[in-house]
């Protein structure tokens, strides 16, 4: 059986909408920071209702931000996931805190700052220096959340810290990049 490679996506920016993969348990909403890196730009999954899990909070783009937050009234962050240190991936996180101070960042640990080849060439540029994660996630672990529970899947390769998570209750994985 042949996979069909969908190249077509509207990224409907500044507003949070259920994906087509698991509509009652997943929303997404796209941060306006297109690039040959990001394809349309940086997808933040928002997972559950009431008190929900955030993966990737995205760039520190307050307005990206404040779109989040507007698509969540009524609703609590409560976990914050992040798959790795990229600057186009956990920086909003700390913009996402002054609205929900109370949320449990959760990651692999901080960028490492050391990652140089033998010429001395960095070779993991664009990372956040200043995020870690209020609670360290390792290879299997799972952490439960209201209706939805995030097993991490350790992935290093595009940084050394990068995790994937899996939902087993929409059968999804969130990859990062």
């Amino acid at each position: 059986m042949a996979i069909p490679f969908i190249r077509q996506f509207e990224p409907h920016y500044a507003q949070l909408h259920a994906t087509a993969e698991a509509p009652m348990l997943v929303r997404r909403i796209v941060a306006q920071n297109p690039s040959a890196f990001t394809a349309w730009g940086t997808g933040t999954y928002v997972v559950g209702w009431g008190e929900v899990g955030v993966v990737d909070p995205g760039p520190a783009d307050e307005a990206h931000i404040a779109a989040l937050v507007a698509g969540l009234k009524d609703e609590v962050v409560t976990r914050i996931f992040i798959t790795h240190t990229h600057i186009d991936h956990s920086p909003g996180t700390r913009i996402l805190k002054r609205s929900f101070p109370n949320a449990i960042t959760y990651g692999f640990g901080p960028h490492s700052a050391d990652t140089v080849d033998e010429e001395g060439a960095k070779l993991d540029e664009g990372g956040d220096m200043e995020f870690v994660p209020d609670a360290v996630l390792t290879d299997g672990m799972r952490v439960s959340g209201n209706g939805y529970t995030m097993e991490a899947i350790h992935t290093p390769g595009h940084t050394s810290n990068h995790l994937c998570y899996a939902l087993p209750e929409a059968q999804a994985v969130f990859s990062g990049d």
